[in-house]
């Protein structure tokens, strides 16, 4: 038995991961937009969505920024409670895979129109 080895294992096992992170963005603070609009965020990492009025998150594609992404990520239609200073409710999506994620607020305006803005980003570290 060689103790090189299972030094080797275990330093290996010891070796420091990147440290999972969450990032907050809220949705609907500084008028129709995400802050920040774009993040950088690695496998593993939770984006917690603060809403501050009525508002949605929709998973799209950069084809088509205002189109739905079948299967993707959404929020359903969430809203916070008026006056509370702080954002009310809250989505959480997690990092599973290394490529872009694209979203855009996906709420109906009265009669009928999509409001499609506040287009925002994941992009992935590695």
């Amino acid at each position: 038995m060689h103790p090189l080895p299972s030094l080797l294992t275990l330093l290996t096992l010891l070796s420091p991961l990147p440290a999972q992170k969450t990032i907050n963005v809220a949705v609907g603070q500084h008028g129709l937009q995400y802050d920040p609009d774009t993040i950088l965020a690695n496998v593993g990492d939770t984006v917690e969505f603060s809403f501050y009025n009525v508002h949605s998150v929709v998973q799209s594609r950069p084809q088509f920024p205002c189109t739905p992404l079948v299967g993707g990520m959404y929020s359903g239609i969430i809203s916070s409670c008026l006056g509370c200073g702080a954002a009310g409710r809250k989505f959480l999506y997690r990092v599973e895979g290394v490529e872009a994620v694209y979203f855009y607020c996906g709420m109906r305006l009265v009669g009928g129109g999509r409001k499609c803005l506040g287009l925002g980003g994941i992009g992935h570290g590695f």
